[in-house]
């Protein structure tokens, strides 16, 4: 029986900032169910982007056992309850469709008899979306992503290279054969590639290059960034606000990353090994056999704040920074010096 297997959210940012951070630092747990983190050197990535198209959500999906259907970003579609046409556009393209899915199969050795394939797009142009460049194009499938997951299984689905399908017909297209975005980022300090990307977001929507590429001026959305690590995918999106009209979206910023490197210079300052030991020794009396214990670690960082505000206030003052501006990246310094010193104690590092 067919079942809706929808398009995951992308998430912002700061999320993949999370995950990626989680996944370098995360060394197990301890007896008592604590996760147990590592105080390790960040990566530097490159995260690709492609244009973020202001339509709506489709996908197409197949197996053996249920063969071939469309999606919208909530339902299953058909034409007699479709979604701004596109379950017609697939029903009337099916034995394109269907050969695509034989190249993913070949491609990507998949078992369609025990594996579903989902290719994921935005369906956009005419009627779909207004105010923006790609609503002056034709109808067109633009495909992002390609996942596989199992029939009768409870296991994980997984995320496949999407841009393998040799498209030469029409209205069918694969965003990465359009602009492509870069950027290096180094997860240490992530924020300082925040600029770059919004400055990529803003071009964006100034002019769709994807609109361009077709002979058509007019605004785009945004843009998907992505990573590839350690075999998973992470994404998050950023787009303009002018795509959505008088509705809210989460508009892109740009910072002040020359007040976030003072920032990171004072922080630097004011939490060197000798406090961040002292404030350790005095929250668990070590003097007297106390240990270290990650369910009092609100009370370490609580701790190493007081002493920075009640010994170098000035220091701060005298940066033109406000306590409220330091105090996030000074918890942050320490509790990476508080998890590597339980570790220490607990004899991983040895």
């Amino acid at each position: 029986m067919k079942k809706l297997i929808p398009m995951p959210e992308i998430p912002q940012f700061r999320n993949a900032i999370k995950e990626i951070t989680h996944i370098c630092r995360f060394s197990g747990v301890d007896a008592g169910g604590d996760p147990i983190y590592n105080n390790a050197k960040l990566p530097i990535l490159s995260a690709m982007g492609t244009v973020k198209l202001h339509g709506t959500n489709g996908s197409v999906c197949y197996n053996y056992k249920d063969g071939l259907w469309a999606q919208s970003k909530n339902i299953i579609i058909t034409p007699l309850n479709d979604n701004a046409g596109f379950a017609s556009f697939i029903e009337k393209n099916k034995d394109i469709f269907l050969d695509l899915m034989n190249e993913a199969v070949m491609e990507h050795r998949i078992n369609t008899q025990e594996q579903t394939i989902s290719i994921y797009g935005e369906w956009a142009g005419k009627g779909i979306q207004a105010g923006v460049g790609i609503s002056e194009l034709e109808k067109s499938f633009y495909i992002f992503g390609m996942k596989i997951s199992y029939l009768y299984e409870d296991i994980d689905s997984f995320w496949v290279d999407s841009n393998i399908f040799n498209l030469h017909y029409n209205n069918i297209f694969h965003v990465q054969k359009f602009k492509i975005f870069e950027v290096d980022i180094d997860f240490n300090e992530p924020m300082f590639s925040n600029n770059k990307m919004v400055e990529m977001v803003l071009g964006v929507e100034k002019e769709c290059p994807i609109a361009k590429h077709f002979g058509i001026s007019g605004i785009g959305e945004g843009i998907v960034f992505e990573i590839v690590f350690n075999g998973n995918t992470y994404k998050w999106k950023m787009k303009g606000d002018k795509h959505a009209g008088i509705a809210k979206v989460k508009k892109v910023q740009k910072i002040d990353d020359v007040k976030l490197q003072k920032i990171i210079d004072v922080v630097d300052l004011v939490t060197p090994e000798w406090r961040l030991s002292q404030m350790y020794n005095e929250t668990f009396d070590t003097v007297n056999g106390g240990k270290g214990d990650i369910k009092r670690t609100g009370d370490y960082l609580g701790s190493v704040v007081r002493d920075i505000m009640k010994e170098d206030l000035d220091i701060i003052l005298g940066a033109d920074l406000t306590p409220k501006e330091v105090n996030g990246k000074i918890a942050k310094k320490a509790r990476e010096w508080f998890m590597l010193k339980l570790d220490e104690e607990s004899g991983l590092h040895e």
